[in-house]
């Protein structure tokens, strides 16, 4: 590994966004709350929940959509202060946590990306790979 390489393993990203399938919204806000000091919930519909983890570090923003594509619901945190560097950091404690598939983008987003090149990992109780979504 380069230094370069080195370097980016420990840049913590923006944001964290990761997939979990069949979720069930009560479970992923209980491991929410185990993950800070508390869980805010600010606005709530049978599709999606909004509000704020409080941790240590921070408030930290959140939307959990339910059933956003297929049958996976996206949690998107919105902070760098996160527990996690990045998204699979975080998929491996929701999946590990929920027991639950969970999934997320192998490289951040960029906007010249063909989304049909884009791949994820998919964390099980197996462990990870890396795959195209529809698999």
């Amino acid at each position: 590994m380069t230094h370069e390489e080195a370097n980016k393993l420990n840049d913590r990203t923006p944001d964290i966004e990761i997939y979990i399938k069949d979720c069930d919204p009560q479970a992923t806000l209980s491991w929410l709350q185990t993950i800070g000091t508390d869980v805010k919930i600010l606005e709530q519909s049978s599709a999606h929940i909004k509000g704020e983890l409080q941790s240590n570090q921070a408030q930290i923003p959140f939307l959990l959509v339910v059933n956003a594509v297929k049958k996976f619901s996206s949690l998107w945190l919105n902070s760098p202060n996160t527990p996690w560097k990045n998204d699979l950091e975080c998929a491996l404690s929701a999946s590990s946590a929920l027991k639950r598939e969970t999934r997320c983008a192998v490289s951040s987003w960029e906007e010249e990306e063909n989304p049909d090149d884009e791949r994820w990992w998919k964390v099980t109780e197996d462990g990870k790979t890396q795959v195209r979504w529809d698999i």
